[in-house]
C-alpha cells in the first residue's frame, strides 16, 4: 500500500462521521422529495450538487491532512523533536493536545536538568569526599607506626574517618527518605548529649570546654536525622576553634529555638549568604583548615527535610552562632 493511499484511507477513516451524516442527509433529501413527489432529475441534481461540495471540501481536507502528517513525519524523524516548530493547530482539541505535549516536554526537561545536576553533585561530592578522607586515613598510618602509639590521636583520626563515613551514608539516604523517617516528639536535651558523647574524643582533643545550658524541651523531629545535622554544626564548631569552647542553649525559654554557639574565627560577612552552598568553603576554607562545602550543605538539607528551620550569624574574630528553630511543626516531605 503506497503512501498515498494509506494517508488518504487514514483521513477518510478521521472523518468517517462527517461521510456517514453526508449519506444521511442525501437519503433524507431524495426520501423527502419522493414524498412530495418531486421530479426524480431535480432530486438527482440536488443530490449532485451537494455530493460534488462535499467531495471538494473532502479533497481539501484530505489534501490538508496528508500535508500535516508528512510534515510531523520530518519532525519525528529529526534529530531533536522541537515542538516550537510543530504547525499551527487546526482545531481546539488539536490545540490542546499540543499544549498537553509541551507541558510534558517541559517537565521533561525539567526533570532531565534535575537529573543531570543531581549527577553532577554527586560526583563532586565523591571527588571530594575520597580526597578527604584520605587526610585522617594517612594520619592513622603515621601514628601507628610510631612507638609508643598515641591512642588519644588515633580515635581522634578514627573519629574522624567515622564521621566521614557516616556523612556518605546520609548524604545516600537523603536521596530517598521516604521509609526512613520516623517522626516522634523527642526531647531535645538527650538528642544533643548523645550527639555530644560521640564528638567528645574531638574536643578533648583540641581541648575545647563544651556548656549545655537548660534545653529541657521536646521537639518534633527524627532523632537520628536531626543528630546527623547537628554533628555537623558541632563538628564545624570544633574544627574552627582554636581556644574557648562552645555553648548551647535555647535562644529563649519560653521557645524551641536551640543555638550553638563557638568561640572561633568567625565566618566573613561576603561568606555567610553561602555558607551552606554546596561545595562552597569561602575564605575559611582556603585559608588552613581543609573543608569540602559539602558538610553544612548536607545539615541545611537535613533540617529542610525535618521542617526545622537554621540561620547563622557570625563576627569574625569573635565566633559564630547557629540557630536552629523548631517551632514550626507542619511538615511539607516529598
Amino acid at each position: 500500500m503506497t503512501d498515498w493511499l494509506k494517508l488518504t484511507l487514514q483521513y477518510l477513516y478521521r472523518v468517517r462521521g462527517s461521510i456517514f451524516l453526508h449519506l444521511a442527509s442525501c437519503f433524507s433529501i431524495a426520501l423527502i422529495a419522493s414524498l412530495y413527489h418531486i421530479p426524480i432529475q431535480a432530486i438527482g441534481y440536488m443530490i449532485l450538487f451537494i455530493s460534488s461540495m462535499a467531495l471538494l471540501f473532502l479533497g481539501i481536507g484530505c489534501h490538508q491532512f496528508r500535508r500535516r502528517m508528512q510534515y510531523l513525519r520530518v519532525v519525528w524523524n529529526g534529530a531533536d523533536v522541537q515542538l516550537g516548530i510543530l504547525p499551527p493547530a487546526h482545531d481546539a482539541m488539536e490545540q490542546l493536545y499540543q499544549d498537553i505535549l509541551r507541558r510534558t516536554a517541559e517537565r521533561s526537561t525539567r526533570a532531565e536538568t534535575e537529573s543531570e545536576s543531581a549527577l553532577r553533585r554527586s560526583d563532586t561530592y565523591y571527588t571530594r569526599w575520597s580526597h578527604q578522607v584520605k587526610t585522617p586515613l594517612a594520619a592513622l598510618r603515621l601514628l601507628i607506626q610510631e612507638e609508643p602509639i598515641d591512642r588519644t590521636a588515633c580515635e581522634n583520626e578514627l573519629l574522624k574517618t567515622e564521621q566521614y563515613v557516616e556523612m556518605a551514608l546520609q548524604y545516600q539516604r537523603l536521596k530517598s527518605t521516604e521509609n526512613d523517617l520516623l517522626l516522634t516528639s523527642c526531647p531535645l536535651d538527650q538528642v544533643v548529649r548523645n550527639t555530644v558523647k560521640s564528638l567528645a574524643p574531638l574536643f578533648i582533643a583540641r581541648n575545647l570546654s563544651l556548656e549545655i545550658e537548660n534545653i529541657s524541651v521536646s521537639v518534633l523531629t527524627d532523632e537520628k536525622w536531626l543528630q546527623f545535622a547537628l554533628e555537623q554544626i558541632l563538628s564545624n564548631a570544633a574544627k574552627y576553634t582554636r581556644q574557648g569552647g562552645v555553648t548551647i542553649r535555647l535562644s529563649d525559654p519560653s521557645r524551641p529555638e536551640l543555638v550553638i554557639q563557638d568561640s572561633g574565627i568567625g565566618i566573613q560577612p561576603e561568606d555567610l549568604p553561602r555558607v551552606t552552598d554546596w561545595g562552597y568553603t569561602g575564605q575559611n576554607g582556603h585559608s588552613g583548615t581543609r573543608s569540602t562545602g559539602i558538610g553544612l550543605a548536607l545539615c541545611r538539607e537535613t533540617l529542610e527535610m525535618l521542617g526545622h528551620r537554621m540561620h547563622i550569624e557570625s563576627t569574625p574574630g569573635v565566633g559564630t552562632s547557629v540557630y536552629l528553630d523548631f517551632s514550626r511543626n507542619e511538615l511539607e516531605i516529598f
